[in-house]
């Protein structure tokens, strides 16, 4: 970025902070704090996670086909193309409505957002839809509608996986596998924020 550079060319040394559970060090950045997640829930700085693993089993097969260590696009369709998936999720959220507050859905791919919001909207779910074929103008429309409780679910693929402030969110869905503990913890991370009244997520 233009900052990183003027800084180099200063020879300004940089400080940058970050959630993300893993970095590189291939551009010369050194780690010099460090704290996991369990410690900043012990310290009071994030929210406990509240897990129900077992109140959503699918009992769907599938095998994930990888490209790297990405499951390639095939293999995602193939698993969020599964009604009997969709029907668990859905009786998940419809169960368990009164203690999930403010939610966020992460899935992955646009039409399966499109289509889990749809099916949470029919069950009498507040669902938006957040993701790169609306808007921003839309996007940011879904997001305030979140805020000022408008909406109760958020449903998207990326967008709010990273960088959006939701503090008081209290439950994330996890309705897209992945391999890959750092964006894990950043998806998770969107349910960790602490603020007044909040000391756990689900």
């Amino acid at each position: 970025s233009s900052l990183m550079r003027l800084a180099k060319q200063q020879d300004t040394p940089v400080l940058g902070l970050s959630a993300t559970p893993s970095k590189t060090n291939d551009r010369g950045f050194a780690e010099s704090y460090h704290r996991s997640f369990g410690r900043l829930v012990r310290d009071g700085y994030l929210a406990k996670p509240v897990v129900h693993s077992q109140a959503c089993v699918t009992k769907v097969r599938w095998m994930p086909e990888f490209e790297g260590e990405i499951i390639n696009r095939r293999s995602l369709t193939k698993l969020f193309n599964s009604r009997k998936r969709d029907t668990a999720i859905v009786k998940f959220v419809e169960e368990y409505r009164g203690r999930l507050g403010k939610m966020l859905v992460f899935t992955g791919t646009i039409a399966h957002a499109n289509s889990l919001a749809n099916k949470l909207t029919r069950t009498g779910e507040a669902a938006r839809t957040v993701h790169s074929r609306q808007t921003p103008r839309e996007n940011r429309a879904a997001l305030q509608d979140l805020r000022e409780g408008r909406a109760t679910c958020l449903v998207g693929v990326d967008m709010f996986a990273r960088g959006t402030d939701l503090p008081d969110v209290q439950s994330v869905v996890m309705a897209v596998p992945t391999i890959s503990a750092k964006r894990y913890m950043q998806m998770v991370g969107r349910g960790a924020r602490r603020v007044e009244g909040k000391d756990c997520f689900h």
